[in-house]
């Protein structure tokens, strides 16, 4: 039996199968495509999340320049109107960059506060647009909390703050992350900044999605 067996494998074409055995073991022409493929996917998802980050980091500027757009010049005037708030908010809308179908998920505030000699803090003027976005603190509990270098009785605040809902354009179906600045200014032309429209010192606006210019509406 075993003899049979031995006769089995000195065969010719066992003898073929062996060499060819041998031949696969030391065949080197495949390796770098195995090398390829178990390497590309980790260069792949490498380069996605560098490119999601640089995208992420630069968006993160633009809602930053948005914010401190949004406080200078609303600091730069006497009286905030209604017309003058829909400027401000279009100036912070457009340095944004943003297609305007994407402007829905921005929220942007503006806070106008002063404190009297007791040490009370009373907003004088408020302006919000778009959805509101929990990122943290309220606007108002910002104002409470700064001391008497920011907000005195002699002297008020402009709080601004941006948020946006950001969805990173490559990995769309990930969660979106939040991005929000928040800018304190003092007063340029008065202690106390107003926002008045004929008695009205507090406003609702809407960013127009549509449009390639960008606008709003309070």
């Amino acid at each position: 039996m075993i003899t049979r067996i031995k006769n089995i494998f000195k065969t010719p074409s066992c003898n073929r199968l062996k060499n060819e055995f041998k031949r696969g073991l030391h065949d080197k022409s495949g390796i770098a495509a195995i090398e390829f493929a178990l390497i590309a996917p980790i260069f792949i998802i490498l380069y996605i999340g560098l490119a999601e980050t640089s995208f992420a980091i630069g968006t993160d500027r633009e809602v930053s320049h948005a914010a401190s757009v949004a406080g200078d010049l609303t600091t730069q005037l006497d009286v905030v109107s209604q017309s003058e708030l829909e400027d401000v908010l279009a100036a912070a809308l457009t340095v944004m960059n943003l297609d305007p179908s994407d402007r829905g998920s921005v929220n942007i505030e503006i806070a106008s506060y002063s404190k009297d000699s007791s040490g009370t803090v009373d907003r004088i003027g408020y302006a919000t647009m778009g959805p509101a976005i929990p990122a943290g603190p309220t606007i108002d509990t910002l104002a409470n909390g700064l001391n008497d270098q920011l907000l005195s009785d002699v002297s008020g605040v402009v709080i601004a703050r941006v948020e946006y809902e950001y969805t990173p354009p490559i990995t769309r179906f990930v969660n979106t992350v939040r991005l929000s600045e928040t800018i304190f200014l003092k007063p340029r032309r008065s202690s106390n900044l107003l926002f008045d429209e004929a008695g009205t010192d507090s406003f609702s606006c809407t960013a127009n999605t549509t449009n390639p210019v960008a606008s709003a509406t309070c």
